[in-house]
């Protein structure tokens, strides 16, 4: 068991929205969450990475040309 002060209307605020039974429900809930949210926006991140890096190399530019040309010949 870990022990941590937290403050009692934050968690009282968290249990109201999380609608959670326990404080530790809340808790573990609430670092789930923000791991989840953390990933996910790192994962942005290396996608723009990525993004930028195709760009240099004209991967950005050939897609937008064969795009262009699949719509002409609709």
């Amino acid at each position: 068991m870990i022990r941590i002060d937290i403050d009692a209307e934050v968690l009282a605020r968290a249990l109201t929205l999380s609608k959670v039974r326990t404080e530790s429900e809340a808790v573990q809930l609430a670092l789930v969450s923000y791991i989840s949210h953390v990933g996910r926006r790192e994962g942005a991140d290396r996608s723009g990475c990525h993004f930028e890096r195709a760009r240099t190399w004209g991967a950005i530019e050939h897609a937008e040309r064969r795009h262009e040309s699949e719509k002409r010949n609709r």
